[in-house]
């Protein structure tokens, strides 16, 4: 539990870190508004996916547009449940990575709102549980 909570302290100040840096890109010209936008809101996604039970997420990679995540759960049954709901939930990374079972490839992009990634973290907590 103590690990736990080490790690999931050390992934919040790696999200605030990636933040600041992606703000004094934009300060300096090398990112646009819109990409420091992307930015906080898929390191986001992942920090809130990555403090839910049964799911696990790597803050200590850096990522662009997309992120991996992995269920407890069997993949098949956590898709179903996302499919239901109408959001498709991943790439099922299983299928070209036979060792990455259970793992689903997320991406971010522009053209979700704050409130259908809101909406994909509700999903996922309740097809973790």
């Amino acid at each position: 539990v103590e690990r736990y909570k080490e790690q999931q302290a050390l992934a919040r100040e790696r999200l605030e870190f990636e933040i600041e840096a992606a703000k004094v890109a934009a300060m300096r010209g090398k990112a646009t508004a819109a990409e420091v936008e992307r930015a906080e809101r898929e390191l986001s996604l992942r920090q809130k996916l990555s403090e839910i039970p049964g799911i696990h997420a790597d803050c200590a990679v850096p990522i662009f547009n997309e992120f991996a995540i992995r269920f407890d759960k069997p993949l098949q049954s956590v898709q179903a449940h996302f499919r239901y709901l109408g959001i498709e939930p991943g790439l099922d990374l299983e299928r070209y990575y036979p060792r990455l079972a259970s793992h689903l490839l997320v991406a971010v992009t522009e053209t979700k709102s704050q409130e259908q990634l809101d909406r994909y973290v509700d999903a996922a907590r309740r097809a973790a549980e």
